[in-house]
């Protein structure tokens, strides 16, 4: 039981090998073209628009469509075409599967109403946990903004997984960053992550390659987590709840101990909820004072 991408169901089922997935992702990758990318090639917009609303989408929760009209880039017609052309254009994995002949359209009829129904049941038990586990106010508004923004920036897909009072797999985790939130609500909120995601995040902050934990790496995924906590403050203020934040702390798990960032806080309450992408683990806990 757990939530599960369409592709690690397979695996699991032996219905295709993980070598025939990443093919398949990687054939997606080069079929679906994202929104700015078509704006270029339609000539709507240029290459420092596109990357001006990349960089807005860090300060504000929003589409990159919506942050476009905004800005007098693109009207609410072209943005309607735009993505009705994405839309038309695009090739999902099921389809890339089948492309990549690793799967026929019948055999993907049948693991897809498999993969859903299983889905569907385990989603549910899922989300009873989170209700049942979790008294914790607006845990709701922080998973949502994580989740959206993690998405958005780091732009890896993610499904929120079961709230539980233990954490998930810590051997997987390697690096944490937390940020104490006060007055109307008051706790620590810690994202943990193992190493790939902790590059993948560096390198969408400093739009460049990396591959090492330095001081730069550390200060750009210190900063992403500062933008996350930004927005669930912004979210929050909406329903006229108050809420502000200290500075991020980061912590080497491997260096430091595993229960690092939880060191030296005396809990109420503790919530642990995974957000599951593509082999890797990204651990959402918050800690109720």
């Amino acid at each position: 039981m757990g939530i599960k991408f369409f592709g690690q169901f397979l695996i699991e089922k032996g219905v295709i090998t993980r070598k025939q997935l990443l093919e398949a992702v990687e054939y997606q990758k080069n079929v679906n073209i994202k929104l700015g990318t078509l704006a270029i090639d339609k000539s709507l917009m240029n290459h420092e628009q596109v990357s001006e609303v990349i960089e807005l989408q860090k300060k504000e929760n929003k589409f990159f469509g919506e942050l476009a009209v905004e800005k007098g880039y693109l009207t609410k017609e072209t943005l309607d075409d735009l993505l009705h052309q994405q839309k038309s254009d695009r090739v999902y994995l099921g389809e890339a599967l089948v492309e990549k002949n690793f799967l026929n359209l019948k055999e993907l009829e049948m693991n897809l109403n498999d993969y859903k129904d299983t889905q569907e049941k385990d989603m549910q038990i899922m989300m009873d946990a989170l209700k049942n586990i979790s008294d914790i106010k607006h845990m709701d508004i922080m998973l949502s903004v994580t989740l959206s923004l993690f998405r958005r920036i780091v732009d890896l897909s993610g499904k929120i997984g079961g709230c539980q009072k233990t954490h998930i797999n810590q051997r997987n985790l390697h690096f944490s960053v937390r940020q104490k939130l006060k007055e109307e609500i008051n706790g620590y909120y810690i994202l943990s992550f193992s190493k790939e995601i902790f590059y993948s995040i560096s390198t969408k902050m400093l739009k460049t390659h990396i591959e090492e934990v330095d001081d730069i790496s550390i200060d750009a995924v210190k900063e992403f987590v500062n933008i996350v906590i930004g927005h669930i403050c912004a979210s929050l203020s909406t329903k006229g709840i108050v809420v502000s934040a200290e500075p991020p702390e980061f912590f080497d798990l491997e260096k430091d101990g595993k229960d690092a960032a939880e060191k030296d806080i005396e809990v109420d309450d503790l919530s642990i909820v995974p957000i599951v992408v593509p082999d890797e683990t990204l651990e959402f806990t918050f800690l109720s004072l």
